[in-house]
């Protein structure tokens, strides 16, 4: 056995004896990652929803940063046996997703742009 690591380019031989370049592994934006996330975590994503709307109750308003601490203080607690871990830079993208299906959070949540021409769905 070899401790031999192939490079992205480099060729294959599969059993039958044909010869094929490996896969390039694909490359998600940040959005695009953020986005898988969100789908791969409706639970979390009901926590994001239903304590932002708390705040939307109360017209107060709120950063995502001090939000995803709740969520993620919260869901420990909800969902003791789901091990999940949030990335810090896909809260915005998170906000921007509350925004779109609640507008009414428009004006209470805090956001800053998005860096480096991201996309903001």
């Amino acid at each position: 056995m070899t401790d031999h690591q192939p490079t992205l380019f480099e060729q294959r031989q599969r059993p039958s004896g044909e010869v094929d370049f490996m896969p390039v592994p694909a490359v998600l934006s940040l959005a695009e990652s953020a986005a898988e996330w969100m789908d791969a975590n409706p639970a979390a994503m009901g926590l994001f929803e239903r304590f932002a709307l708390e705040m939307a109750q109360h017209g107060r308003r709120f950063g995502m940063k001090a939000l995803a601490e709740r969520v993620r203080w919260e869901h420990r607690y909800e969902y003791p046996d789901d091990d999940w871990k949030l990335n810090n830079n896909y809260v915005a993208y998170i906000g921007r997703r509350l925004i779109n299906e609640h507008p009414q959070l428009d004006a209470l949540i805090e956001r800053r742009k998005v860096q480096e021409g991201e996309e903001t769905q």
